[in-house]
């Protein structure tokens, strides 16, 4: 079964201001930055799912994106999820709409009420711990952090393949936003 997920993959210039941190976050004992190739935002995590689920997933999804238009997205702000994955934000008005109606018409929000748009920067298999005093320094430094605004131009429903070095993606479909 595909592990699957929709997300937007960073432009270049995102890429490069989010390096520095990841850079940094390496230097933490325990801790494990994503690999810059691999930094997207995440609008949902489906996990494993059915191969015949795929192309429900795709219309559903394709039904919801008909509703919007391009816009801009703001990542900023460092926060953790439980100190076991380290995030940025990806913040907008319309992105947290767009999360809120694909839970909804995708039936989400039974395992995950609240869905936040983010770009994991780094993790731990075991919670990060929240007295290391380099990790607390790293998250006061950067809690309030820009990094940059994209217009995304498009969301992908990406396959996430585990192997012994790390995910590797592949594209199952793209959905064009519309400018």
């Amino acid at each position: 079964m595909p592990r699957i997920f929709l997300g937007i993959f960073c432009p270049s210039l995102i890429l490069s201001n989010i390096t520095p941190l990841l850079t940094e976050l390496n230097t933490i004992p325990n801790c494990h930055a994503t690999e810059k190739n691999q930094c997207h935002i995440t609008l949902h995590f489906f996990g494993e799912v059915q191969h015949s689920e795929i192309p429900q997933i795709i219309e559903k999804t394709q039904s919801v994106l008909n509703n919007f238009t391009s816009f801009p997205i703001q990542i900023e702000n460092i926060n953790t999820f439980g100190y076991r994955i380290m995030y940025l934000e990806a913040n907008h008005q319309i992105l947290t709409q767009l999360t809120q109606d694909l839970a909804t018409t995708l039936g989400i929000l039974d395992h995950h009420p609240k869905t936040i748009p983010h770009i994991t920067i780094a993790r731990q298999k075991i919670s990060l711990n929240p007295t290391n005093p380099e990790l607390l320094d790293f998250l006061k430094k950067y809690q309030l952090t820009k990094i940059g605004i994209f217009t995304p131009t498009k969301i992908c429903l990406i396959q996430s393949n585990l192997t012994d070095t790390g995910s590797e993606y592949k594209i199952l479909h793209e959905f064009p936003l519309k400018p």
